[in-house]
């Protein structure tokens, strides 16, 4: 019982990250492709 919490506080924290992500990473994904490119 105690395991299906953490899996589903797992799985809340890493859809409100990947929300965030998507909502704040549009422009920084922009800076991190031109740097990526840069470094390789």
């Amino acid at each position: 019982m105690f395991s299906i919490f953490i899996f589903v506080s797992v799985g809340l924290s890493m859809a409100t990250t990947t929300l965030i992500g998507q909502f704040m990473g549009a422009e920084n994904m922009k800076k991190v492709d031109e740097t990526s490119k840069k470094a390789f």
